[in-house]
């Protein structure tokens, strides 16, 4: 009785293991780009289920899923590194001039420039009120391959928090259809 038992359980926990991993049951329709994605530690409870990192939490979602990347990161020291960008100078206590990487373009092809930067900031401090929070800014100015961030307040942490997921730039042209996304794996 006690080797049924054992046998029965482990036809169970077999099937259920087996159950995800068939295919979809549903294809996409034909032409239709869906981008899907699953996991267990990001969803709609969470905030971050999505791929705008100006909603919420979900820049989270944009880095992890390599589809965005921020101006800088930190190291495994906790020190910001440029990432898109290649270096900064603090002009006062204030405001903070980043120098852009030249070689880079965003999945629709634009250029990662200055005012890309700036436009994407000011979106950014529009929608999340937590970013407006911590950049508290002032002005921003875009020359070329730079922009010129001024805080309202002292800003040493300014660099710190443009690592922040909530950071990550997604192309600012209205010309650009919106990416649909699915959360069904």
């Amino acid at each position: 009785m006690m080797k049924l038992s054992l046998l029965g359980s482990g036809l169970l926990l077999t099937a259920l293991l087996l159950n995800g991993c068939g295919p979809s049951a549903a294809p996409d329709k034909a032409g239709e780009s869906v981008f899907r994605y699953g996991t267990t530690a990001y969803g709609v409870a969470m905030e971050n289920a999505g791929m705008d990192p100006h909603e919420s939490y979900k820049g989270w979602s944009t880095l992890r899923y390599g589809v965005g990347e921020t101006l800088f990161r930190f190291n495994e020291a906790m020190q910001p590194q440029p990432w898109l960008a290649t270096g900064y100078e603090f002009l006062d206590d204030h405001t903070v001039k980043i120098t852009l990487r030249d070689d880079v373009n965003f999945s629709s092809g634009a250029r990662l420039t200055g005012a890309a930067v700036k436009a994407c900031l000011e979106d950014l401090v529009k929608r999340h009120k937590r970013a407006a929070d911590d950049l508290k800014l002032a002005s921003i100015t875009a020359d070329g391959q730079t922009v010129t961030i001024k805080s309202q307040e002292k800003a040493p942490a300014l660099i710190n928090y443009l690592c922040d997921p909530y950071v990550a730039l997604p192309t600012m042209s209205k010309s650009r259809a919106p990416a649909r996304i699915s959360s069904k794996a």
